[in-house]
């Protein structure tokens, strides 16, 4: 990936630690949704939209939070979709299994009792 770093000029020391200050707040403003509801998605896509064009490093940061976030969703609604299938294929018919077990399993008592009464 070539995110066009040599036709920005330099950064000087007090613009790398305000940087690293930034792209520290883009990953832990994940967090605010521990607080607010979609905070969490909304902090990092405001603070990267700020300051991505100032600081070139925080353009690639903001960049993989957002596919962390997306990813984080599209894998929420599968692991969803999974176990409200999963109730409805094992927990909703857990009694029919359970019928037919006990038809195998009497059947296979009533088999044995033929066999050794015909002995």
């Amino acid at each position: 990936m070539n995110y066009n770093l040599q036709s920005r000029p330099p950064l000087n020391a007090l613009q790398i630690a305000e940087q690293n200050q930034w792209g520290l707040f883009v990953h832990l403003s994940q967090l605010i949704s521990f607080v607010i509801p979609f905070g969490g998605i909304a902090a990092p896509i405001i603070i990267w939209q700020i300051k991505k064009d100032e600081f070139p490093a925080l353009d690639a940061h903001g960049k993989m939070i957002m596919n962390w976030t997306i990813s984080s969703i599209i894998y929420m609604f599968a692991a969803v979709i999974l176990v409200v299938l999963g109730y409805f294929l094992i927990v909703r018919n857990a009694n029919r299994w359970s019928g037919m077990a006990r038809a195998v399993c009497y059947r296979h008592r009533f088999s044995d009792y033929r066999r050794r009464k015909s002995q």
